[in-house]
C-alpha cells in the first residue's frame, strides 16, 4: 500500500508540473504578431493598378514551427475591411518559412479603396488577430489603350475598333481625335467599379491607308491631365509602300513556361528587323481590369524591295515542342509614285524601284 500510494503521488506531480510548464492559451496568443506590409500610418497612397492595391499581411510566431503535429484550424478566416465594410480581396501570392527566430506565414492581398479620395481605415482580421492602419487614398488617373501597340500593322478591309480603358478620370473630359479630327467616343462605367471606364472608337470615316493617329485625352478626379497617342499601320489590301515600318503583335508569351512565339518571313520584300517584348495592355477579364502577367511580344519589319513577301506568326507550347503556325499575312510591297511637286530626278529613283525596271532585265 505504501508503494502504490508513492506511485500515486509521483504521476499527481508530474502532471502539475506539466500543468505548470505549458504555456496558456493567452500567452500563445502573444507570442503571435499580426504585421501589415505595404502601407504606414498616416500614409498618402497615390500609387494602384487599375484601382487596385495590394498589400503584404501574415502572422509571425516566435520560434521554430513545431513538426509532427496537426495544425489546428485558424480561428478566423481572412477579411479586409475598409472604413468598416468589408473589401473584396484576392489573394495574389503567399510564402511561409523560419528565419531561424519565428515562423512567417505572408499573404499578398489585392483590395479596392473606393472611387474617391479621401481618408480611409484598413482593418486586418486574420487568424484571430486584428489590426487597422489609417491612410489617405489620392489615386491618380490612368489612361492606355487596350489592345493596340504604337505602330502596329492593322491588315486587311476588317473593321477597326479601337478600345481603351482609364482609371480615376473625369469621364465629361475625355475628348478622342483621329487624325486630328474629334471623334465621338462610347464610353462605359463599370458597375463593380465605378472608378473604371472602358471606351472604344470605329473610325470607319477617317481611317486612311498608311499611317493614322488616335489621341485621347482627359482630366483625372485630382485635375490632373492625363494623354495617351498611339500611331498605327492601316493596310486594307496589303499593300505597303516601299520604306514603311510596322509591328505585328505575335502574342502574349511568358518567359519561363511558355508559349514562345517567332515571325518568319518569305521573300525579299520584308525584312524582320528586330523583335521585343513589352509590358501587356490591360484587358478586362471576369468583369474588373488586370495587367496581365508576362510581355507582349512585338515584331518589327521594313517593307525593303517592290515584290511580295509572306510573313507567318509560330508558336511553342513548351520550348522543345515543334513550332506550329498561327497566322499567316500575305504583304505587297509597292514603290508609291512620286508627288507633282518632288525634286527633280526623284520620278528616275521611282522607275528604278519597279519590278520591270528595264537595267534590272538587262543588266545594263
Amino acid at each position: 500500500m505504501r508503494y502504490e500510494a508513492g506511485v500515486f503521488l509521483f504521476a499527481l506531480l508530474l502532471a502539475a508540473v506539466a500543468v505548470s510548464a505549458a504555456p496558456a492559451p493567452q500567452d500563445r496568443r502573444q507570442a503571435e504578431q499580426l504585421v501589415v506590409r505595404n502601407i504606414t500610418p498616416g500614409q498618402d497612397i497615390t500609387d494602384h493598378e487599375w484601382g487596385i492595391v495590394r498589400l503584404e499581411l501574415g502572422v509571425e510566431k516566435k520560434g521554430a514551427p513545431e513538426s509532427g503535429k496537426k495544425t489546428k484550424s485558424r480561428r478566423s478566416p481572412l477579411k479586409i475591411k475598409v472604413d468598416d465594410r468589408e473589401a473584396i480581396c484576392y489573394v495574389v501570392d503567399s510564402t511561409t518559412g523560419y528565419d531561424g527566430k519565428k515562423t512567417y506565414a505572408y499573404r499578398t492581398v489585392a483590395i479596392r479603396l473606393g472611387a474617391q479620395p479621401g481618408p480611409r481605415v484598413i482593418t486586418v482580421l486574420y487568424d484571430g488577430l486584428v489590426k487597422s492602419v489609417h491612410v489617405t487614398y489620392n489615386p491618380s488617373g490612368q489612361l492606355e489603350f487596350a489592345d493596340l501597340y504604337d505602330h502596329q500593322a492593322i491588315f486587311g478591309k476588317k473593321p477597326a475598333t479601337i478600345h481603351w480603358f482609364g482609371c480615376y478620370l473625369q469621364k465629361e473630359s475625355v475628348k478622342v481625335s483621329f487624325n486630328g479630327q474629334p471623334v465621338q467616343a462610347d464610353v462605359e462605367v463599370s458597375h463593380d467599379a465605378p472608378e473604371l471606364l472602358a471606351g472604344r472608337i470605329s473610325p470607319v470615316d477617317k481611317l486612311k491607308p498608311g499611317a493614322n493617329k488616335v489621341r485621347i485625352e482627359a482630366l483625372d478626379i485630382r485635375g490632373r491631365k492625363c494623354a495617351r497617342e498611339l500611331a498605327l499601320q492601316y493596310y486594307p489590301d496589303n499593300r505597303v509602300p516601299l520604306g514603311d515600318e510596322f509591328a505585328l503583335s505575335l502574342g502574349l508569351e511568358e518567359p519561363r513556361s511558355g508559349p514562345f512565339y517567332d515571325a518568319i518571313v518569305k521573300g525579299r520584300a520584308v525584312v524582320r528587323m528586330r523583335q521585343s517584348g513589352q509590358r501587356p495592355a490591360p484587358e478586362s477579364m471576369g468583369g474588373r481590369m488586370i495587367v496581365p502577367p508576362g510581355k507582349a511580344v512585338l515584331a518589327w519589319f521594313k517593307a525593303a524591295w517592290p515584290g511580295e513577301s509572306t510573313i507567318t506568326t509560330m508558336m511553342k507550347q513548351y520550348a522543345t515542342d515543334e513550332p506550329v503556325e498561327v497566322e499567316r499575312a500575305r504583304v505587297a510591297v509597292y514603290q508609291a509614285p512620286p508627288p507633282p511637286n518632288a525634286p527633280p530626278g526623284s520620278l528616275e529613283k521611282y522607275l528604278k524601284h519597279l519590278p520591270f525596271w528595264p537595267s534590272q532585265r538587262t543588266g545594263h
